[in-house]
């Protein structure tokens, strides 16, 4: 038959089991959070590391990142102009 000590050790390990289960969840919880967040920060840092266009100038004979040159006399800088 059922014992007050046969009821107690059923409520503990009931207790034990319980508290296992809601240790693994808030596991699993936090490393989809985490992992959730990598997954964000990569594709952050993946769209920051685009790289810039460059232009190649004929009469710098240098690339530029951007529509003009430092030169006055430089194509580009006349092109983006007119």
């Amino acid at each position: 038959m059922f014992t007050l000590s046969k009821l107690l050790w059923l409520g503990i390990i009931l207790f034990i089991v319980w508290n296992l289960f809601r240790i693994i969840e808030k596991r699993h919880a936090l490393n989809e959070k985490n992992k959730d967040k990598s997954e964000k920060s990569k594709m952050k840092t993946d769209s920051q590391s685009e790289p810039l266009p460059a232009i190649y100038c004929p009469t710098c004979a240098t690339f530029v990142a951007g529509n003009k040159c430092e030169r006055e006399d430089c194509g580009i800088s006349n092109q983006s102009n007119g």
